[in-house]
């Protein structure tokens, strides 16, 4: 395994994003882990390799919760989600115990026969979204398509009305 001292990249800036396809890919030339700088100028570690990747996000060192690292998050300016705030406990950024207490709250919610219930709409709001991209002749594909869609998904699975998705958006990112 080798990694970078520091790649003096930052990721997630509008310049990444704009040509992301050849960033990852210089970096998987370079490497299969980089030391790189997220927004705000915080040092952190990008994994390019699929199998390294995999054996990261499954290691039970790795932890989502934030809580350890909230007061370096805060000094450059990132809210840290502590659990006291009332918003730090959530599947997304928990930990087991928790995490598995909050999946299993849900995962009657996901079985393969729900979901495959759900089938048709889901397409239906994928062409939908298809479609009003077609006449603009370029897109991009995250903000119009693979943005929108598991918002507008769940949000019908919620009941959260039209007029609130936008701000159900900005709560989810």
């Amino acid at each position: 395994m080798t990694t970078t001292d520091h790649d003096d990249i930052t990721v997630l800036d509008a310049a990444f994003k704009a040509d992301a396809h050849d960033r990852y890919a210089e970096l998987r030339a370079r490497g299969p882990i980089h030391k790189v700088q997220i927004l705000r100028g915080l040092d952190t570690w990008v994994v390019v390799d699929h199998d390294l990747a995999k054996a990261a996000l499954t290691h039970p060192a790795l932890l989502k919760d934030a809580t350890p690292a909230a007061e370096a998050l805060e000094a450059v300016g990132f809210t840290a989600h502590r659990p006291e705030s009332g918003l730090g406990v959530n599947m997304l950024n928990a930990d087991p115990p928790d995490h598995t207490r909050l999946r299993g709250l849900v995962a009657a919610a996901f079985t393969r026969p729900r979901i495959e219930a759900l089938r048709p709409r889901v397409t239906e709001i994928a062409e939908g979204l298809a479609d009003a991209m077609a006449p603009l002749g370029t897109a991009d594909l995250v903000r119009s398509f693979t943005g929108p869609l598991p918002v507008q998904v769940v949000s019908e699975l919620l009941g959260v009305p039209e007029d609130g998705r936008a701000s159900f958006r900005a709560w989810t990112s």
